[in-house]
């Protein structure tokens, strides 16, 4: 019997190029549908800009390119400038823009999910006020953001600024205003839809800040921790501030202060109330304030008015040394020394009871009713706020505590 040997049966050879066939086919296809997603990034962006307009914010960008290919979309916007205005009552009478400019915004998107935005921002950033001379010069390390929604409405939103500062712009010549050493401000849609009555919350943290020019107070370094819930937004439609300040008293609405605490050194305060507008459009609220170290505040507190009064007497007989009429100048000096007799005389009658009850606070709590209350297991000082309104006959917006009636029939 003979041996048959049978021959090895050939394969196609066409079967090798299906796979690499595929992966052609499929680069083709992404790169067909990336290159028509970085097409829509103007259209999106000229869309965006053009509803931020009808709110009063205008944004403009100098020079515009789109890279990132394959994975993303990277839009770096080189010559930024951005204005307001209607952004305050003041703005809606005069028209007189608020202007910021900055170096460079590189926004990032995946192609999977472009409504995810990441954004770097660039320092320094210049902002100009009513004119083409600069008045404050803002500057970090680093600046990120991270909005999703875009480019309709935000669902949430985060902005996370490193080593923040400002300045001061004055005939070129920098003052320090501002300082911190992390700043994170996060919001999102808690409640509701963008069309239809939605609740803000907003979380707000603040580490080693620092403000000049206010109070020597604010001077020092300190934490804050806040977290507020805004209600009262009808919808989401573009409308300059006022305007939705407006709608907000109309519905009832108010920015509730859910958790909010400042540390400085050993001083520790806690607050918690609701805050809301008037019908004449003031603030009209109450909080509820507990104060751990207060007792080291206080005599800040009285330092700092005494200097304020020594200011204003150095003024005064700045004034009064400039006037070339000397009889005048004899008569008012007589008749401060009689005001001032007055003022002696009235702080002796009742400047005791004032010192042991912490007269320094009369700056900021002028009138306030102490309650028992521990803030974080320390003992401490609880201050109610009341009624908010804003002090008469003055211009600035000062806003200063009412006081609470003991009496609830008055």
């Amino acid at each position: 019997m003979s041996d048959i040997s049978l021959a090895p049966r050939r394969r196609p050879l066409w079967r090798l190029f299906i796979i690499p066939i595929l992966l052609v086919i499929a680069a083709l296809g992404w790169s067909g549908f990336w290159f028509y997603s970085a097409s829509q990034v103007d259209s999106a962006s000229d869309a965006w800009r053009a509803r931020e307009a009808k709110s009063g914010r205008v944004y403009d960008c100098a020079k515009r390119s789109v890279a990132g290919f394959p994975f993303r979309l990277e839009v770096r916007c080189d010559g930024v400038s951005v204005s307001l205005s209607s952004q305050t009552a003041e703005q809606t009478a005069t028209q007189a823009p608020v202007t910021a400019k900055l170096g460079e915004i590189l926004v990032v998107a995946q192609v999977y999910d472009p409504k995810l935005l990441i954004a770097e921002f660039t320092a320094p950033a210049t902002i100009y006020d009513r004119g083409q001379q600069p008045s404050m010069t803002v500057n970090w390390r680093t600046a990120r953001s991270s909005v999703v929604g875009l480019p309709g409405v935000p669902q949430r939103a985060s902005i996370v600024f490193d080593d923040p500062s400002i300045d001061r712009v004055n005939r070129a010549v920098q003052a320090p205003l501002a300082r911190a050493k992390h700043i994170e401000l996060h919001g999102r849609l808690a409640e509701g839809s963008a069309l239809d009555r939605p609740v803000i919350e907003t979380v707000l943290k603040i580490e080693r800040a620092s403000v000049q020019e206010v109070h020597p107070l604010l001077a020092e370094p300190f934490d804050a921790d806040l977290r507020t819930m805004l209600s009262g937004l009808k919808d989401f439609s573009p409308k300059p501030w006022p305007q939705r300040f407006r709608e907000i008293q109309a519905a009832g609405g108010h920015v509730e202060i859910v958790q909010s605490r400042i540390q400085q050194g050993d001083l520790v305060a806690v607050a918690a109330g609701s805050v809301g507008l008037s019908a004449n459009g003031r603030l009209d609220g109450e909080l509820q304030m507990t104060v751990a170290g207060i007792e080291k505040v206080i005599p800040a507190l009285g330092r700092s008015r005494r200097a304020g009064r020594q200011d204003i007497r150095r003024q005064q007989s700045v004034r009064r040394a400039g006037s070339r009429d000397p009889r005048p100048r004899q008569g008012g000096q007589a008749e401060c020394q009689h005001r001032r007799c007055r003022r002696d005389q009235r702080a002796r009658q009742g400047g005791g009871a004032g010192r042991k009850k912490g007269a320094g606070l009369s700056a900021a709590l002028c009138r306030w009713h102490s309650v028992p209350g521990p803030a974080e297991g320390r003992p401490s000082a609880g201050v109610v706020l009341g009624r908010y309104r804003r002090v008469p006959d003055t211009r600035c917006s000062v806003l200063h505590a009412a006081p609470q009636s003991r009496d609830p029939s008055r």
